[in-house]
Order: structure tokens, then sequence, then C-alpha cells
């Protein structure tokens, strides 16, 4: 993962960019999955992809915890609406336990009280955020 001082605003801002654009990326990728019923290729036991998004959620998450006005509000709604569409297409049972991980927490608890928080949460069922 990318590491940027974070006392250099320019940088921040280009990580920003950065992390919008992957997230993106990952959304229409989960998005596009699902609407061609397709998603199994995503969730499969062997797929790598779920454990790579939930690092990439957890080192946005890390930096909400240590430099809060370093990540834009821009890239938590991104964050949030992933992990809901995320929980959306994983079935119950032991694969749904990462989205009470704390990673998701964390990036839930920044948007409490907005709309992509409530889509995010009713697809999780998470009661104690």
């Amino acid at each position: 993962m990318t590491e940027v001082p974070i006392d250099d605003e320019e940088m921040i801002e280009y990580l920003n960019v950065l992390r919008e654009g992957i997230l993106e990326a990952y959304t229409g990728i989960v998005q596009g999955l699902k609407d061609g019923k397709q998603i199994q290729l995503l969730i499969n036991i062997n797929s790598p992809a779920i454990p790579k998004i939930f690092h990439f959620l957890e080192r946005i998450a890390r930096d909400v915890n240590d430099h809060p006005n370093s990540v834009d509000d821009s890239i938590l709604e991104h964050a949030i609406g992933l992990i809901g569409d995320l929980a959306d297409i994983t079935p119950r049972g032991p694969a749904s336990d990462l989205f009470k991980s704390s990673c998701c927490l964390v990036l839930l608890r920044t948007k409490k009280d907005t709309q992509i928080f409530e889509y995010a949460k009713s697809k999780i069922d998470v009661n104690h955020i």
C-alpha cells in the first residue's frame, strides 16, 4: 500500500483520487457480476478478490483512525457503498462475519445517519454500529 506524508496535502489529494477510482472500479465489478448473475466468480472460496478488497478497506479504515482529516468524504461514501454491495451478494454464514470486522465498523461509523449508511447497515444486519 502507498504511504504518503501526512503533511503533504498534494499527495494526500492524489491518494484520495486513486482510492476513489479503485473503489468505483470495485463497485462496478461487483454490480456488473451481480447484474450478469456471475457473482460466484467473486465469492468463490478460492477467489482472492474478497480478501484483497477487505485489505484495501482496512487501509482506508486505518487512515480514518490515524489521520481522519486525510480521508475525503467521497472515499468514505464509496467505501460504505461497496461494503453494502458486497454484503448484498455474500451468502449468510461465516463469510458474512467479514462485515462485522473492525474496518467495516470504523467506516460505517463515519457516516451514521446518512442514506448510504442505512443502505449498508440494512445489508449487513449489524445492530451495534
